[in-house]
């Protein structure tokens, strides 16, 4: 007799870490929980980025990098370099810091157009 495990996908809710780390998903979008509070569906083996800008990232209280890329494997399990760790043992030290940049465009009347995000990386801002 063979047993076999069917894995499923990934449901999580960002809004439960706290201070609460920007999650990134491949396409270098934030993933926001939607307004019905079931948390973010992700498929298994998709990837996403946990970033704390301003501040370290935490696992289990210990400071673990600034960010890190992990993959879903099931329901809030990830792995992260060949370990498999809890979502929700993920945390920012800090709030996460926003920065305000100018864009060195101009609007109507004289105006400059100014963005308001989080540097992810030197290229990188969301």
């Amino acid at each position: 007799m063979i047993l076999s495990t069917v894995q499923s996908d990934c449901r999580i809710d960002p809004l439960r870490l706290r201070p609460t780390p920007l999650i990134i998903n491949q396409n270098h979008q934030i993933i926001y929980s939607n307004a019905s509070h079931t948390g973010v569906l992700l498929v298994k083996g998709k990837e996403i980025s946990i970033f704390c800008p301003g501040s370290r990232l935490l696992y289990q209280n210990k400071d673990i990098a600034k960010h890190v890329e992990i993959s879903c494997i099931d329901e809030d399990i990830f792995n992260y370099r060949g370990q498999e760790l809890n979502f929700y043992d993920f945390r920012c030290q800090d709030i996460p810091k926003d920065v305000i940049r100018y864009t060195q465009r101009t609007c109507s009347a004289g105006g400059q157009e100014i963005e308001i995000g989080y540097p992810i990386s030197s290229n990188q801002f969301v």
